[in-house]
């Protein structure tokens, strides 16, 4: 969801009565009543730029940070490599906890997926057609990736 913080409420139910001050303030996500108002995410920020994206880099968990490209509804971690620049692999979430997932602009006939010490530890002959990797029961850390399809691909990725 993205709400507009720009004291502009005739553009739209998601635009906020108040606006944030490029000097720097305090925002935060809370939780509901029941839960006293909990913080679930919170952020203080000194003078920011106009018509710049920030987010957590890594998502969720690293510090806030001015981002290169708008990642809404993405992950703010955008790994792939590319032969052709209209032949992109989008591995997301990233890092992942419980599933990754990989989508390719071809038909991916291998992954193979090596852990930081460079030992295999999962080979997919057969992509899932969702895309979805269970990495659920992996430890956690650093992973890279060979896909092979029409076009060969390495990317990286973190595992919590």
């Amino acid at each position: 969801m993205t709400v507009w913080a720009d004291e502009d409420q005739s553009q739209g139910d998601f635009h906020t009565n108040f606006k944030l001050s490029k000097s720097g303030e305090f925002i935060g996500i809370f939780d509901a009543e029941e839960n006293y108002f909990a913080p679930i995410d919170t952020f203080s920020f000194a003078t920011c730029a106009t018509n710049k994206t920030y987010g957590r880099y890594p998502d969720g968990v690293g510090v806030v940070k001015t981002l290169d490209n708008v990642t809404k509804g993405k992950s703010n971690v955008i790994t792939f490599t590319q032969e052709q620049q209209h032949n992109k692999v989008f591995v997301y979430p990233n890092p992942a906890l419980d599933y990754l997932q990989i989508a390719s602009p071809d038909q991916v006939t291998k992954l193979v997926i090596y852990n930081a010490s460079g030992q295999v530890i999962q080979i997919v002959q057969s992509m899932p057609l969702d895309g979805k990797i269970n990495v659920s029961q992996w430890p956690s850390g650093f992973y890279i990736a060979h896909l092979f399809g029409k076009s060969s691909y390495l990317f990286h990725f973190m595992k919590l």
